[in-house]
């Protein structure tokens, strides 16, 4: 990779330039770093500069005992994803697996989308709907012929670990993660720790990336340390007090999972075993849990079944009406435009905007969007044929009749999140002095659903939300929930883009930023393989490229604990 007299190029500062060099030196091994030491200048100007007498290659071609000893070992890459995709052609470069005893296992659970063509450059449209790790591993080896890859289409987990057994990960030497979940890499962590396996753990976000190395007995962890949690949205202000759009979206987002998915899903589960269903209600912390369990499965299996199409549009309708315009003047009825505080301040200002309700307009294309999203999600979920026609719909939802809105005296609506935390204290020590105890409420609870002799040719099919299909109906529903509760409160609605975005959380993949951070996983991968036992030999790596930020720092050791024992006990 140096040539005679080749000149490295820094285009940073002298100093900065000299640590980053040293830091990525530090891959080859330690009698190559004091040769280039003693072999190489450093010009005026912060050029590197190599003497005549140097020229090294390294030698990723398998040939007799001296080559790197990464060509006999075995790894595993979970993901293959926009990480995956790059480090799978880093290791195809590398060599790695290409000997008779080395393999790369491979595993992604994933199939190929439209979406991922962008960034996931091992696949082609051809490929849509293919698994990923099979339509990668067969891009890989036309890369390089002579690697061994077995790819695997079975998630990584506790139901799993049947695949991925004492076996499997015994023959492992090290581990690289490619995952986009916390929950994913503290499960590898736990495996790996376990089995003493090394692990490379690496992410990115936009133009912001990073890589923890992990090396058993010598670094800590990645499980050791978390990131600090996300700044939430008080549940007040989601609740009845949005300010900006993102509030909207979000109380958009929880409204569909209150509608679609989490009501569906508890139905699916009382059809299944009704007694173990019971059973789970009764072991809610709240009166207010149980109870909204119960209604759930009774209004979906009873009071708001549909039979036909139009039985959709009418619930569509009523659903408008009770989040756009009851629930609202609701709120202005407990709280009027003149409402002062206890201190004497008035109560709709600062970031409390005042709303209005919204009537109901066919001719209004946001109105319509909700009502045709809604009324076909919920025909979903009941096995009803769905209607995309949108103007036959608008023809039929103008026939239905809403009850007009009477304000109910004694509502309490909570003024902030303190209120809301007091009074799910209150019901949780409640909870616990009126609660049944076993057979006796549970036999309460089944009184109170429906039979089973009732429900037992009723099919259930929840949502489960997926921003990347755009004939769903769920990017619309969001789209249209999100915009009309931003009119409620005087706020700039957003266009669809924007809200799939913030709905989806959506973080744009930028390719250099990816190549990046593989780029520095596989310097971390040449000291594993080369056995590096000093710590100070390892890097953690932090970038963020919209900043020109590189950080390098040596990982952290195990925490160390004393175990207090005597002559009795022994270790097994």
């Amino acid at each position: 990779m140096y040539s005679t007299r080749k000149k490295l190029y820094w285009q940073l500062d002298l100093r900065y330039n000299i640590t980053l060099d040293n830091d990525i030196c530090r891959v080859l091994p330690s009698s190559l770093t004091s040769f280039i030491s003693s072999s190489t200048s450093i010009g005026p100007d912060g050029e590197i500069e190599l003497k005549e007498s140097f020229s090294f290659k390294i030698n990723f071609v398998p040939t007799k005992s001296g080559t790197y000893r990464m060509f006999q070992k075995f790894a595993e890459k979970v993901g293959s994803g926009a990480i995956g995709c790059e480090m799978l052609k880093n290791f195809a470069m590398m060599g790695i697996g290409c000997e008779k005893n080395g393999t790369v296992f491979l595993t992604d659970m994933d199939s190929i989308e439209k979406s991922n063509l962008n960034r996931q450059f091992l696949f082609r449209s051809s490929d849509i709907s293919q698994m990923k790790s099979k339509v990668a591993a067969e891009a890989v080896r036309k890369m390089n012929p002579n690697i061994n890859i077995d790819a695997y289409i079975d998630p990584v987990g506790p139901e799993t670990e049947h695949l991925y057994s004492d076996d499997f990960f015994e023959q492992l030497n090290g581990v690289a993660n490619a995952l986009d979940n916390v929950k994913a890499r503290q499960y590898i962590d736990r495996r790996c720790l376990y089995y003493q396996k090394p692990l490379i753990d690496s992410g990115t976000m936009g133009t912001k990336a990073s890589v923890q190395v992990v090396v058993p007995f010598l670094t800590e962890p990645y499980s050791a340390t978390h990131d600090p949690a996300d700044a939430s949205i008080p549940m007040c202000t989601l609740r009845n007090f949005p300010n900006l759009i993102e509030h909207t979206i979000e109380w958009a987002r929880d409204n569909f999972e209150g509608l679609f998915t989490i009501p569906a899903q508890q139905v699916e589960e009382f059809i299944r075993d009704s007694n173990q269903f019971a059973k789970r209600i009764s072991q809610c912390n709240t009166s207010a849990d149980k109870n909204e369990m119960i209604e759930n499965v009774k209004q979906i299996l009873a009071s708001e079944r549909p039979k036909t199409f139009f039985d959709c549009i009418v619930w569509a309708r009523n659903i408008f009406q009770k989040q756009f315009y009851n629930n609202i003047a609701q709120l202005l009825y407990n709280f009027p435009l003149d409402h002062v505080t206890k201190t004497g301040e008035r109560f709709w200002s600062g970031n409390k905007r005042c709303p209005h309700p919204i009537e109901f307009d066919v001719s209004d294309k946001t109105h319509l969007d909700f009502i045709v999203a809604a009324s076909n999600l919920i025909a979903y979920i009941y096995g009803i044929p769905q209607v995309l026609d949108h103007s036959k719909i608008a023809s039929e939802v103008v026939k239905v009749k809403v009850p007009n809105f009477e304000p109910k005296t004694g509502v309490k609506i909570h003024e902030n999140d303190e209120e809301i935390r007091a009074e799910m204290e209150e019901q949780s020590r409640q909870s616990v002095t009126t609660s049944n105890n076993g057979e006796e409420e549970i036999k309460e609870i089944l009184a109170q659903l429906p039979k089973a002799d009732k429900i037992r040719d009723i099919q259930i099919h929840p949502h489960e939300f997926e921003k990347d299909n755009d004939t769903n109906f769920h990017i619309d529903y969001i789209v249209a929930t999100a915009n009309l509760r931003a009119e409620n409160y005087d706020i700039e609605t957003a266009d669809r883009s924007k809200i799939k975005r913030i709905a989806g959380h959506i973080i744009p993949a930028i390719a250099t930023t990816t190549a990046m951070v593989t780029g520095l996983v596989c310097l971390e991968v040449y000291k594993l393989f080369q056995g590096q036992k000093n710590i100070e030999s390892y890097r953690n790596s932090f970038a963020n490229l919209a900043l020109s930020f590189f950080s390098f720092s040596e990982p952290v050791p195990p925490t160390r604990k004393k175990v207090k024992i005597n002559l009795m006990y022994k270790f097994e």
